[in-house]
């Protein structure tokens, strides 16, 4: 295009508001002066800055709706055409286009191409911005099905050598890594060590069971049971605080394997007390401490009171059993 120059610089961007106006007027009212325009201007640039416009050049007059749209951020290069016939109006606001007009050169043709925007430093705002689509394939909706091969944005972390304390409310970024990879660091990483703490709930050497099994002042003559089940423990120590009164108060003590879910009353039981406690039986206060591991389902503890009957033994048995 050979480039016609204008009366000023002003008169290079013209504004297009809601009448339609010719091309040549506004062309004039930017430049504030008339342009000495000449009748045989076949070729125009147009650079629509900041809205849409609609124009036509067949001598029909344009409106918001209808014409030949030009949309913002777009370059159009117009040649072999009427430039008289040109008229403009805007879509919705006022829009700036800049111009430049000449005579067509031979072979050229009119063309359209859309212009990168480049943001200047400082605080720029953009509105919404929807993401519907990444490389064309739309992004999925939450429990919605998952595309075969799915695009993704890129997610980076940051290097810290050192992990950052955040406070309540605070946004968090992933940390890596010197070597790029994800710290997964839960609430029991200890950064001293650079490891994960654990602890035991209700650690095994901790785990015991103490019972009272019988508290009797003044027992009347008698045999009683008492019953220790010894399900998932495999070590149990015994107390026995006797007094036999008028006679005697003997304790022995008998186990049973039987664990078919008979109740421990209704189980079958052998004298096991010198094998476990290496006695044969007590009348005394004593302890007994088996010195090897049980595998009875119940331990019972009998304790005869012999006392002529005068009903005055007392007996007191604790149990204590270990995993």
């Amino acid at each position: 295009m050979y480039i016609f120059k204008l009366a000023n610089a002003a008169g290079s961007k013209i504004t297009v508001t809601s009448t339609a106006t010719s091309l040549y007027d506004l062309l004039d009212t930017a430049a504030s002066t008339t342009n000495d325009l000449a009748g045989d201007l076949n070729a125009v640039d147009l650079v629509v800055e900041d809205g849409d416009v609609r124009m036509l050049m067949d001598g029909n007059t344009p409106t918001a709706a209808n014409g030949i749209l030009l949309s913002s951020g777009v370059v159009y290069s117009f040649r072999g055409v009427p430039l008289t016939k040109m008229k403009l109006i805007r879509t919705v606001a006022d829009v700036a286009i800049s111009v430049q007009i000449g005579r067509s050169e031979k072979g050229e043709g009119s063309s359209a191409a859309a212009y990168a925007v480049t943001l200047e430093a400082g605080s720029v705002t953009i509105g919404d911005v929807g993401v519907n689509d990444i490389g064309g394939m739309d992004v999925p909706t939450d429990d919605a099905n998952m595309p075969a091969s799915p695009k993704f944005f890129s997610i980076g972390g940051e290097y810290r050598a050192t992990e950052t304390t955040y406070t309540d409310g605070d946004a968090t970024v992933l940390q890596t890594d010197i070597n790029g990879y994800v710290k997964g660091v839960d609430k029991a990483y200890d950064s001293s060590t650079q490891s994960n703490k654990s602890a035991e709930v209700n650690p095994l050497n901790q785990a015991y069971v103490g019972e009272t099994l019988a508290a009797i002042t003044n027992g009347a003559d008698g045999t009683y049971y008492y019953y220790v089940d010894m399900s998932g423990s495999k070590n149990l120590g015994l107390q026995m605080i006797l007094s036999g009164g008028s006679g005697t108060c003997t304790v022995t003590a008998e186990g049973t394997l039987q664990d078919d879910g008979t109740a421990a009353a209704g189980c079958v039981y052998t004298d096991v007390t010198a094998g476990l406690f290496g006695v044969a039986s007590t009348t005394a206060s004593d302890i007994w401490l088996a010195d090897t591991d049980i595998a009875f389902k119940y331990i019972r503890l009998k304790v005869v009171a012999a006392t002529g009957a005068a009903d005055d033994a007392d007996w007191t048995l604790y149990s204590k059993k270990l995993y």
